[in-house]
Order: C-alpha cells, then sequence, then structure tokens
C-alpha cells in the first residue's frame, strides 16, 4: 500500500528509469534479507514420508483437471498483468491526477492482502473449487464495472472488488493443487501450473 505513492513520487523526482533501478534494488536487498531468515525444513519422519500420497507429475498431466487448472491460470494472469499495468493511464483518462492514480494501486495492494487471508481461511473449509468461484466472482464483476465506469471516484469501489479476487487467486492455488493431485508431486505440478499463468502474462504485456 506504501510502495505505489513512493513509486509515484520516485517517477516524478528522477524519472522512471531511474526510479525502476531504485526499486530493483532496494527489493533485491529486501529479498535477500528475507531468504536469509528462513530456517531449513526440518527432515520428514520415516512415517511422516510414507503418509504422503497423490499422482505422480506423469499422472497428473494425464488428467483434465491438471489441464484446466492451467488454462484456468493462463487466463487469469492477462488480468493480472492489465489492470495494474494500465489503471493509472485509465484514471487519468477520468480525470484524476497521477498521484491520485496511483493510490488506486494501493487499494488493490491492501484488499488484495484481505483476499488472501479471507481465502485462505475458508479454502480448506469450501474446498478448492468452491474458493475459485468465489474468487472468480468478484474478478468477473469488478472487470466489467471497470468496461462502464466513468466517474473517476466509483474505480476506488472497482478496484476493491477486483482486489479481493487478485490476492485470492494467489491463495487458492497451492491448497487446491494438494486437494486434487496429493502432496507426492506437489511442488512439480504446482510450478507448470504457474507456468502456463506466466507465458500469459508475459505475453500480454506490450511491446511498445
Amino acid at each position: 500500500m506504501v510502495i505505489p505513492p513512493t513509486v509515484a513520487l520516485l517517477i516524478a523526482t528522477v524519472g522512471w528509469r531511474s526510479a525502476s533501478v531504485v526499486i530493483g534494488i532496494v527489493a533485491a536487498g529486501l529479498l535477500l534479507a528475507a531468504a536469509l531468515t528462513v530456517k531449513a525444513p526440518p527432515k520428514p519422519a520415516a512415517d511422516r514420508a510414507a503418509s504422503q500420497a497423490g499422482l505422480s507429475y506423469a499422472g497428473a498431466r494425464r488428467t483434465l483437471t491438471f489441464w484446466t487448472l492451467c488454462a484456468v491460470q493462463f487466463l487469469f494472469f492477462p488480468s493480472l498483468m492489465a489492470v495494474p499495468l494500465h489503471i493509472v493511464v485509465h484514471a487519468t483518462d477520468l480525470g484524476m491526477t497521477t498521484a491520485a492514480g496511483a493510490t488506486l494501486l494501493s487499494v488493490i495492494g491492501g484488499v488484495s492482502a484481505a483476499g488472501r487471508l479471507t481465502v485462505g481461511a475458508l479454502s480448506d473449509r469450501i474446498r478448492g473449487k468452491r474458493a475459485y468461484v468465489m474468487c472468480f466472482l468478484p474478478l468477473i464483476a469488478s472487470l466489467l464495472a471497470l468496461l462502464v465506469i466513468e466517474i473517476p471516484w466509483l474505480l476506488y469501489f472497482a478496484l476493491a472488488v477486483y482486489g479481493f479476487g487478485h490476492g485470492g487467486f494467489f491463495t487458492v492455488v497451492a491448497p487446491t493443487v494438494a486437494e486434487y493431485f496429493g502432496t507426492v508431486a506437489h511442488g512439480a505440478i504446482f510450478g507448470s501450473i504457474l507456468f502456463f499463468g506466466i507465458i500469459a502474462g508475459a505475453v500480454d504485456r506490450p511491446v511498445s
């Protein structure tokens, strides 16, 4: 929530190229510091390792569920990339200042955190399929709203709804993969599904 206004200030003072360098250096330092605080996981006990069950990676790839989850991720990521990338420009087109438009990103970030916590808490109870629907409904509603909104302040409400689905999607994938395929090859399956989303996000980025 703090970063978007800070970035807007950096861009206004030093330009977007220098701002990108500053953000990259700070992010790299913070990520390294965070990684150093993570302790190595304890070695699993023999009975715990034996209790892991599920499909192998090859077995998962032969299921329709695997490819459905890949397709969902592929279709979701473009909105993940497009809305934060273009919302400030869209807001200025509607009459907002650049600084005010940057606060819209803070709305997405704040509600996204709430969406992650809410969906994460509920996914174990309502299961993965319903949790996906819980994320899809606000996402679709907000995207449709963005097509028709012409009053700038209404963007805050639309992006609050969007942020909930945006954040929820980051939480729901991993437990849903474990629910359908077990944990024996969870890392490989989860990584492959995310890979489809990353490819879609990269393709969707503007080239100019």
